[in-house]
């Protein structure tokens, strides 16, 4: 004898919405409400047009200053509105160590990078 299941309730569906700034804000949003959320998103949608220009290219002046690994991690700083002391206090390096990094002028390994994308949410690859 088969046990009865139910069938999933598609119109229960949610979808996840990550927030990330400061503080990561997660939201579990009804597929329903989704769609009106993304109606109402729709006029600030970006797209490949012809009028956009590479990052890296908009700010290669910064690579030249920093270095595109300095540059990189002072653009993460910015964004996260953090200091070099807070950024030395969460590494436990000095300040004098985070502006040598952000001037490519003290070179960041593997054990380091990791802990910079831990605190920037990112991925370490951009800061070796």
């Amino acid at each position: 004898m088969s046990a009865h299941m139910k069938k999933p309730h598609t119109e229960k569906a949610t979808v996840e919405v990550t927030i990330h700034g400061k503080t990561e804000s997660k939201f579990m949003i009804p597929r329903a409400i989704s769609l009106k959320i993304s109606k109402l998103l729709a006029p600030y949608e970006i797209t490949d047009d012809e009028d956009s220009v590479p990052a890296d290219e908009v700010f290669k002046h910064l690579d030249d200053k920093y270095g595109e690994v300095g540059a990189n991690i002072r653009g993460c700083r910015a964004r996260d509105g953090m200091t070099q002391a807070d950024l030395a206090k969460k590494l436990g390096i000095s300040i004098k160590d985070v502006y040598n990094m952000e001037y490519s002028r003290l070179k960041i390994d593997k054990k380091m990078a990791q802990k910079l994308a831990e605190i920037f949410r990112t991925k370490s690859k951009m800061f070796l």
